[in-house]
């Protein structure tokens, strides 16, 4: 969990998120980050997923970063098979977001759609500047720039949407 911090007031929220989500107070710091790595590296298992998700994990992109160039650096001792997640509601996904998103390696991504657009927007509050906006609409255009992107740089990133 990256953060606490959230771009929306989803109704039926697991990680209890706060909207102040570029506040730092609420977000991991890379030095916790590096000894999550470590705890996660004495697994015995070969074969490792590490999932990013919060709040909305793409609002600390600096330390996902910085956890997958630790995790890259110690498994060139370990040799382990490891895979990165995210879960994300996709609207942080802007160009340069993407760009950042493709340079890691062996990376998902979901995504949640609670079904149309009238249910899915009662459900997850997508607020900006004090504004309610269409978290389905933000979330679908996302996803279709995702996926022009995919076949730019040839690789796909994003697996799916769940249906909640």
């Amino acid at each position: 969990m990256l953060t606490k911090g959230c771009n929306h007031q989803c109704k039926y929220c697991h990680a209890a998120a706060d909207y102040r989500f570029e506040d730092d107070s609420l977000k991991m710091e890379s030095t916790t980050s590096e000894k999550v790595v470590d705890i996660i590296l004495q697994s015995p298992s070969p074969d490792l997923t590490i999932e990013f998700q919060g709040g909305e994990p793409l609002s600390n992109i600096d330390v996902i970063e910085h956890i997958v160039a630790r995790v890259e650096e110690k498994n060139k001792t370990l040799g382990k098979r490891i895979r990165f997640a995210l879960v994300t509601n996709m609207t942080l996904v802007d160009e340069a977001m993407a760009e950042r998103l493709f340079k890691i390696p062996n990376l998902s991504i979901s995504t949640s759609l609670d079904g149309p657009k009238k249910v899915h927007d009662f459900n997850r509050l997508l607020l900006s500047k004090g504004k309610t906006l269409s978290s389905y609409d933000a979330m679908t255009d996302r996803i279709r720039y995702l996926r022009t992107q995919e076949e730019k740089h040839g690789k796909k990133l994003l697996m799916g949407a769940m249906g909640v």
